[in-house]
């Protein structure tokens, strides 16, 4: 029996996040646990999620980051399958009935994404090239909000890389992939992607030392299997 725990992360998206909860609460395949991981938030957010206790697990820490609360979020739950939200995305009501549904046809995978659309939140549509961040376009998304993925397997995998401070899905797949593990993206749209004024870092590629981070990384594991054969 798949049971599935809906873990969302944020930090000061107080404004995003009560939309980001309602599109879980639609789930047509409700989650079996919902956990809210707050990485230290300075804004409205405890405020918000003291209207939704006892529905939701609201969580606040020390700010850590995205990795440190994703973990912290795995560690709070129990459910078999873990599905993850950031604060300012959105799912698609299906979502989990779609992937769930997957799963069941193709027990022998361990990971599951899908196709996430990109759009701009109102007012901000001036900041995004339509053809440079596919708006509205329905593509392959390698995402912490489209990822569905077996809790032995991400425990296996000693979880997200908390020394990252960016690229940790990237970290992930590159992981994933390396270890051999079966995933999956089928063809079902999954998640909303909001692009807005605090991800505009989006317009530029990312920060020269987080790729050099995740090389290095690669480097060494690929150095210790040697060493091992």
């Amino acid at each position: 029996m798949i049971t599935i725990a809906a873990i969302i992360t944020t930090y000061n998206s107080g404004a995003f996040l009560e939309e980001a909860l309602a599109s879980v609460l639609a789930q047509t395949r409700q989650p079996d646990e919902i956990t809210v991981i707050d990485d230290g938030s300075t804004d409205d957010t405890a405020a918000r999620m003291q209207r939704r206790a006892g529905r939701v697990d609201y969580r606040w820490q020390e700010n850590a980051g995205s990795s440190v609360a994703r973990n912290n979020g795995m560690r709070a739950t129990r459910s078999s399958w873990i599905a993850y939200l950031d604060a300012d995305d959105l799912w698609l009501p299906d979502r989990l009935e779609q992937q769930e549904n997957w799963l069941r046809d193709h027990p022998e995978t361990e990971v599951v994404f899908g196709l996430v659309q990109n759009f701009a939140q109102q007012g901000c549509e001036a900041g995004f090239d339509p053809l440079q961040h596919h708006l509205d376009q329905w593509l392959p998304g390698y995402l912490p909000s489209a990822i569905l993925i077996r809790r032995a397997t991400l425990e296996r995998m000693g979880g997200f890389t908390e020394s990252l401070k960016s690229s940790e899905m990237v970290d992930l797949f590159i992981r994933l992939r390396e270890s051999g593990v079966i995933l999956a993206t089928p063809e079902i749209p999954v998640a909303r992607r909001r692009l807005h004024g605090a991800n505009k870092r989006l317009q530029t590629a990312r920060p020269l030392g987080a790729d050099l981070r995740l090389l290095r990384n690669f480097i060494a594991r690929k150095r210790a299997r040697q060493t091992q054969s």
